[in-house]
């Protein structure tokens, strides 16, 4: 695949992907006046009357599939997915963070496995297939449905050029050939906690369950993502070796640069 130049690029923030990290990528790509914000949005219809809309080329938010329908011209949808059992957990703890979150309080007085099946098939449990699907799927309870999955990867398959949070620089890298980057260099934004070697294997195999069709589409997106980045050559991790040492620099300076 050549590079590719969209009127407007869709980043559809996946909730705990590393999303805002790479939001403020694209400010550094594109300029901050470029990028603009729709998170107040479910699906995305307000963006045609948006006054500003015109001197934007990206548009990002948590909305569901489906934005490009309401802008004119060439679009190309980004996204990063994450490893189900790792996003839940960080979820989990990011509304414990947070009392204005609607799950605060559920989260707030819960431990992990109460929160996952309190939520039931509601959020944060397939949230990323939900999105996904888009909103013709979207039901009016925030549950999932089983037509969700292959909705979502036929809409991943068609128009998404995608990452893994996993493997967030070497997809960085990807990205930077395909859409004509400057070195994408990032200081880690809104990070929290992951699943570690200590998660009872219990509660891993319990958010496995109640995220049966995200472990789908992650297995999925990791296959395709593999795929793609094996095309690169053997020269590829060496480049992405060495942007990992530049930006070890880049965000030594950065807070180097911050005031105190």
């Amino acid at each position: 695949m050549g590079q590719l130049s969209p009127r407007w690029l869709i980043f559809l923030h996946l909730p705990r992907t590393a999303g805002t990290t790479f939001v403020r990528i694209l400010e550094r790509q594109y300029g901050a006046d470029a990028v603009l914000d729709v998170y107040d949005s479910t699906f995305g219809e307000e963006v045609a009357a948006r006054t500003e809309l015109e001197q934007v080329c990206v548009i990002t938010g948590h909305f569901y599939f489906g934005i490009h329908t309401h802008l004119s011209g060439p679009c190309r949808y980004v996204t990063f997915l994450r490893d189900p059992v790792e996003r839940v957990v960080s979820h989990y703890h990011f509304v414990r963070r947070h009392p204005d979150h609607y799950l605060y309080p559920t989260a707030s007085t819960s431990t992990l496995a109460e929160y996952v099946t309190s939520c039931g098939a509601a959020e944060p449990n397939n949230d990323q297939t939900r999105l996904l699907a888009g909103r013709d799927l979207a039901s009016s309870d925030g549950t999932w449905s089983p037509e969700m999955l292959p909705a979502a990867i036929q809409n991943l398959d068609a128009l998404f050029t995608i990452g893994l949070t996993e493997d967030f620089d070497a997809s960085l890298i990807a990205m930077q050939g395909l859409f004509g980057w400057r070195r994408p260099f990032y200081v880690p934004q809104n990070i929290g906690a992951r699943a570690n070697d200590t998660l009872p294997s219990e509660i891993g195999d319990l958010i496995r369950a109640y995220n049966a069709l995200d472990v789908e589409l992650y297995k999925h997106a990791r296959e395709r993502v593999e795929v793609e980045l094996a095309r690169h050559g053997p020269a590829f991790a060496r480049r992405v070796q060495m942007f990992k040492r530049l930006n070890s620099l880049y965000g030594v300076a950065s807070r180097v640069a911050q005031p105190r």
